[in-house]
Parts: C-alpha cells; sequence; structure tokens
C-alpha cells in the first residue's frame, strides 16, 4: 500500500505554504518535469509543488497532463484548473477555481503519491 502524503512526514506538512488566493481563485506554484517514467506529484521545494508528467512537452501535451493530474489530485473539474503563466516553461502558475487554499493543501496532503491520470499507462 502506498504511503499516504498526509503522513506527519510528508514533505508538503515541511514546507511553507505553496498555495495562495488570488482573483477569487487559489493558485499554486508548480515545476512540471515532462517525460518522466511515471506522473505524480514529488512533494514540495522551496515553496513550489514539483510533478512528473509522463507526456512530452510537445504541442502542449505536458499541459494536458499537468491539469488533468491536478484535477484527479484535487478532486476538481479539469476546466476549473487553468495556467495562467508559464505556458511554454517548466516552471508554472495554475489557477483553481471553486476551492480555497486551505482546501488544495489539505487534498495534496491527503493524496497518495503516485497517483496517476485516468487513461494514463505510465510510459
Amino acid at each position: 500500500m502506498p504511503r499516504r502524503c498526509g503522513q506527519r512526514d510528508c514533505p508538503l506538512r515541511k514546507a511553507r505554504p505553496i498555495c495562495t488566493m488570488a482573483d477569487s481563485r487559489a493558485t499554486v506554484q508548480v515545476h512540471v518535469q515532462p517525460g518522466a517514467k511515471s506522473s505524480e506529484i514529488q512533494g514540495v521545494r522551496n515553496g513550489v509543488l514539483h510533478v512528473r508528467v509522463t507526456a512530452p512537452p510537445r504541442e502542449g501535451r505536458a499541459n494536458r497532463a499537468l491539469l488533468e493530474l491536478m484535477a484527479r489530485m484535487l478532486a476538481v473539474k479539469k476546466g476549473d484548473l487553468e495556467i495562467i503563466r508559464g505556458h511554454t516553461s517548466r516552471d508554472k502558475v495554475v489557477a483553481i477555481e471553486g476551492i480555497t487554499a486551505a482546501e488544495v493543501m489539505q487534498r495534496l496532503e491527503g493524496a497518495p503519491p503516485g497517483t496517476q491520470p485516468e487513461g494514463d499507462s505510465g510510459g
């Protein structure tokens, strides 16, 4: 059984808050590693959420994979997520409609590491 990220030694708990509210939306700073072996949330370093996705960084595939993974991890619709900065960069800012910054952090802490979006074979 995978270790749940809500445990006491979770890197999400040790980091400073990565999520803020702006224009009535929660925003998260994200660093994406495209072309990885599996799609997963790695944790937080220096106030930035680090995420791996299997999709290549071509034609927006990695961005779509990021939004799919985050939607699943946060239990929101993919349409509630939007990349508002960094479309062509590994460093992005993602806005989330419908939940607060506190709810985002709570859902990320409780998410099992290595969760893959539906239809992602991991390679």
